[in-house]
């Protein structure tokens, strides 16, 4: 950005912060696993002649899974562009009004990008695209969360309102069924306010379960903020409606789980490079490619997706959580869904349907961006379009179709994307093994738990 235009946005900030009587802002990352950190300053470190625009602040880098104890200096230097006054700021008193801003992480020798920050991979592979010739890439991601009285106490189905919701049954339940409307509402509006336009939102399918679509962003910088923004307003929002909010993959086995679903498409020079009225499904030949590099690489990035222990209880038959490697139209059960669309506007959008919201979003679509534009370098072809559901399919069936499946837990995950040539060459040696040993731990300190279901099966025996 030219110094001129850096500096009237430095003075919008000012401006703003003075207008608003804001005291204090709010200085944010996400770690590796995708968990917010937050520190806060006064808000004149964020005036328009503050050196914390330049230098940033020194943090402890170990603390949160960056460096090691004995290295572990990081710093984190605010970006100017997402300085935002949350909505109900102003009706705070003056000495409790805060601002926030993200912050991009440093290392201090040399003060380059550190490798390991999320922010700065989405930020490499948004490059990336733009070096085979894409402007823009569209990622629209949609946050399912569950919103769960405050107390609950672990009883997920009691339901507090008039009227019970069965699971999966609560798809656009109406009031007064519905008790959520009015945090939906609240919470649609203060998104609004902070930019992200709302398509809709609703009650979806679980007895707790809601979604508030925002439409897509034009990079997966972008859309990582949007999505870390969204988890992080929902959750300072339901507290003062009574709830909290949980982006839990699976919390009932007998009810649906919380997905992430990614739609995208990149646009081109000439508009939108995936659509195609004359192809299948309405898609270009580069949209085909790029479904075939996501699907020929959808193991090996799982266990960025979907990271979690918990995240293989909900890629399972019978939720519209995809378990096969396949694509198809309007199939809410491929991995790769095209959608119906009658806006011209997103011509091409296709969803991937197997991530789920315990991910880090910056990781996220950078791994999915990065494994498509893979298959549109190589010049890969997706396999057949698949109409049915796979599952209900015969072993036999699906063999013949080639059908491989995602990775059936964590562990699995973590072995194919320790040994993914892509996730190397793209995220680096240093963040993979750094990674892997994260997540290593995190499945030896779940082998070594003992759960309450072992406990009941296997206490007499």
């Amino acid at each position: 950005m030219p110094d001129k235009d850096l500096s009237k946005t430095l003075s919008s900030v000012e401006y703003r912060l003075k207008e608003g009587r804001i005291s204090w802002v709010k200085c944010q990352f996400t770690d590796i696993s995708g968990r917010l950190r937050s520190f806060t300053v006064p808000a004149a470190a964020l005036y328009s002649d503050s050196s914390f625009w330049e230098e940033g602040m020194v943090i402890d880098g170990s603390s949160v899974g960056f460096a090691v104890t004995e290295d572990s200096d990081l710093i984190a230097l605010p970006d100017p562009h997402t300085f935002t006054i949350l909505p109900y700021e102003s009706e705070l008193p003056e000495p409790q009004r805060s601002a926030r801003v993200t912050c991009d992480l440093y290392s201090p020798e040399g003060f380059r990008p550190h490798p390991l920050d999320p922010r700065g991979v989405a930020r490499r592979a948004f490059e990336d695209a733009v070096k085979m010739g894409f402007i823009r890439t569209w990622l629209q991601p949609e946050l399912e969360f569950f919103l769960l009285p405050q107390g609950w106490k672990g009883d997920y189905m009691n339901h507090p309102g008039p009227y019970p919701i069965l699971p999966k049954g609560g798809y656009f339940a109406p009031p007064p069924q519905d008790i959520t409307e009015e945090f939906r509402n609240d919470f649609s509006f203060a998104l609004r306010k902070l930019g992200l336009d709302i398509k809709f939102h609703h009650h979806e399918g679980g007895v707790h379960q809601v979604e508030i679509e925002f439409r897509h962003r034009p990079s997966p910088v972008d859309a990582g903020d949007s999505a870390v923004l969204y988890k992080f307003l929902s959750r300072i929002l339901a507290e003062k409606h009574g709830f909290v909010a949980s982006y839990i993959p699976k919390i009932s086995s007998k009810d649906a789980g919380n997905g992430m679903h990614v739609h995208l498409w990149l646009e081109g020079k000439n508009g939108s490079a995936f659509g195609d009225e004359s192809g299948p499904a309405g898609l270009s030949e580069t949209a085909l490619q790029f479904i075939a590099g996501v699907l020929n690489h959808a193991r090996e990035f799982s266990a960025i997706t979907n990271p979690t222990i918990n995240s293989y209880k909900r890629l399972i038959p019978e939720f519209e959580a995809p378990v096969y490697l396949c694509w198809g139209p309007r199939n809410r059960t491929a991995l790769i869904r095209v959608p119906s669309s009658a806006d011209k506007n997103r011509a091409g959008d296709i969803e991937v349907r197997s991530p789920d919201p315990s991910s880090n979003p910056y990781l996220t679509f950078a791994t999915i961006l990065w494994a498509g534009l893979e298959g549109v370098e190589r010049g890969m072809n997706p396999p057949e379009m698949i109409t049915g559901d796979p599952s209900n399919m015969s072993e036999s069936e699906r063999r013949k179709l080639g059908l491989g499946r995602l990775p059936g837990n964590l562990e699995e995950a973590v072995d194919e994307f320790e040994g993914s040539e892509l996730m190397r060459r793209r995220l680096g040696s240093e963040f993979v093994d750094a990674y892997v040993d994260m997540k290593r731990r995190e499945i030896l300190d779940y082998k070594v738990s003992i759960s309450p279901w072992e406990i009941e099966r296997y206490f007499d025996v």
